[in-house]
C-alpha cells in the first residue's frame, strides 16, 4: 500500500534536494540583490545629482571594488565639470563687467554728440543741413537704446528675454523710414516704402524687429550703388509681419 503511494524513495530525495536547492537559490538571490541596491545607492545617487545639476555632494565608498573605481571616476568628473562650470562663470562675469564698462564709457562722447547736436538745430542753417542733423540725433537717440539694453543685459541672469509689448505698427513703420533715410542718403539712395493690408496694433519686440529691419537695411545700403533705389514692402495681420527689401546691390 505504502509503495502505491509514495514513489521510489531516490525519486523523492532528489525532488526534495531540488527543491531545497531552489528555495537556497532564491533566499541567496535575494538577499545578494538587497546587499547590491544597497552597494549601489552612492553610484545612484552620484548619477541623480549629476543628472539635477547638483555638483555639491560627497561620494561614499562601498565595499565592491570595481564599483568604487566608477564612483572615483565619477568622483574626478564631478570635479572636473565643477571646475568647468566655475570658470565659466567667471568669464561670463567678467565680460558682463567690460560690457557695462563699455557701455558706460561710450555714454559720454554720445552725450557730447546729442547736445552740440542739438545747439546746431537752433541755429539758422539750411533745411539739407537741419535734416542731416535731425538724423545724427535720431542715430544718437538708437545707440542710446542699444546702450541701455547691453547694459541691463550685462546685468540679468537671462539676457536673452524677449521685451514683448503691443505697439502701432504705423508708428513702427515711420520709425523705420527715418533710419531708412539717414542711412540712405550718405550714398544718394531713393528709399521708398510699399504697405498693404497692415494690423493696427502688434504684439512683439519692437526693438528686436527693429534691428532685424535695420541690419538688413544697412546690408543693402552698404553693397548698393550711389544714386540707386531701395525698396521696403510690408504686410501682416495681427500674427506676423512679413517684408521683403529689395535693393540693387553688387
Amino acid at each position: 500500500m505504502l509503495h502505491k503511494l509514495f514513489p521510489k524513495p531516490e525519486l523523492v530525495a532528489i525532488i526534495i534536494s531540488f527543491g531545497c536547492f531552489i528555495l537556497i537559490a532564491v533566499v541567496i538571490a535575494f538577499k545578494f540583490s538587497k546587499k547590491l541596491k544597497i552597494e549601489l545607492a552612492p553610484l545612484i545617487k552620484a548619477t541623480d545629482s549629476i543628472k539635477q545639476k547638483d555638483l555639491d555632494f560627497e561620494i561614499v565608498p562601498i565595499q565592491i571594488r570595481e564599483l568604487n573605481a566608477v564612483l572615483q571616476s565619477i568622483n574626478e568628473l564631478k570635479t572636473a565639470l565643477s571646475d568647468s562650470l566655475n570658470q565659466q562663470w567667471n568669464m561670463e562675469q567678467s565680460k558682463k563687467t567690460q560690457i557695462s564698462a563699455i557701455a558706460h564709457d561710450i555714454k559720454t562722447p554720445l552725450t557730447i554728440i546729442k547736445g552740440n547736436t542739438e545747439l546746431l538745430l537752433e541755429s539758422e542753417l539750411s533745411q539739407a543741413d537741419k535734416d542731416l542733423l535731425q538724423y545724427i540725433q535720431l542715430s544718437s537717440g538708437k545707440i542710446e537704446d542699444y546702450i541701455e539694453l547691453l547694459m541691463t543685459a550685462s546685468t540679468v541672469t537671462n539676457s536673452a528675454k524677449f521685451q514683448e509689448a503691443s505697439f502701432f505698427v504705423q508708428n513702427f513703420i515711420l520709425e523705420i523710414e527715418k533710419q531708412a533715410k539717414a542711412l540712405c542718403c550718405v550714398k544718394n539712395i531713393t528709399f521708398c516704402i510699399g504697405m498693404k493690408i497692415l494690423p493696427e496694433i502688434f504684439y512683439g519686440d519692437v526693438l528686436l524687429i527693429s534691428r532685424v529691419v535695420l541690419n538688413i537695411l544697412n546690408n543693402a545700403v552698404e553693397y548698393s550703388y550711389d544714386g540707386s533705389k531701395i525698396e521696403f514692402k510690408i504686410t501682416g495681420s495681427k500674427e506676423e509681419l512679413p517684408f521683403t527689401l529689395a535693393d540693387s546691390g553688387k
